[in-house]
């Protein structure tokens, strides 16, 4: 199906402020629901804002942060690729796929615990999906889950 612009994926139809809104608040909430679980389920040692003295103490704040940073910088990544791309979505979901894999090895080589590490992928998929879902064109065109189209 080729859109209004040309776009045959309809990446254009994608409101870049709204996909970002979308985005970053879907990654932080469910980072911050997946550390409140791990933390009740005894993966991290204290529920708090700001990290304290431990370097190796994941806290709520700096989840919240990276939430909302990379969900904006995965936003503004797909703007840039729709610009340069036929098939906007498809690109960006494989370079999204990729910056995923990418991000797997800072916790896998970190000196943490197994369930933390866990943890802490866990949040980067999350991450990820919240961005591919934002960006994905039906999502804004009308005719994805829930909609009301068949």
């Amino acid at each position: 199906m080729v859109d209004a612009s040309g776009a045959p994926d309809g990446a254009a139809d994608v409101p870049l402020g709204r996909a970002a809104l979308v985005a970053a608040l879907s990654a932080m909430v469910v980072n911050a629901s997946i550390y409140l679980l791990s933390v009740a389920l005894g993966a991290f040692d204290a529920l708090g804002w700001f990290p304290a003295s431990r370097e190796d103490e994941m806290t709520l704040g700096p989840v919240l942060l990276v939430s909302l940073v990379s969900a904006l910088v995965g936003v503004g990544v797909f703007g840039i690729v729709r610009r340069r791309v036929e098939r906007a979505f498809r690109s960006f979901a494989v370079i999204a796929g990729v910056v995923l894999v990418v991000s797997f090895v800072g916790p896998l080589v970190m000196d943490w615990p197994p369930a933390q590490v866990l943890v802490l992928e866990l949040m980067h998929v999350a991450t990820a999906a919240a961005v591919l879902w934002a960006v994905r064109p039906a999502q804004w065109r009308g005719d994805g889950p829930g909609s009301g189209s068949a």
